[in-house]
């Protein structure tokens, strides 16, 4: 994709916003899409979800037990 756009063999735009971006950490920590700040400052409804991180089965594997949501 970024290789059609430098060399103008693609002549198609991107919504940059809905690319999943990940960081490597211990828990991992992963997005896509606008933060919360990004929605209020263009006024855009949104919802929030909030889910227990231990309920997913990637911490039951881990040693650590870490006291966060997956946030959605």
């Amino acid at each position: 994709m970024l290789h059609d756009r430098i060399n103008s063999w693609s002549k198609n735009t991107y919504e940059l916003d809905i690319f999943p971006s990940i960081v490597y950490t211990n828990p991992e920590v992963a997005s896509v899409g606008k933060t919360e700040e990004q929605l209020k400052e263009l006024k855009i409804e949104y919802k929030v979800g909030k889910f227990p991180f231990m309920a997913n089965g990637r911490p039951l594997n881990n040693t650590q037990t870490p006291k966060v949501l997956l946030k959605f």
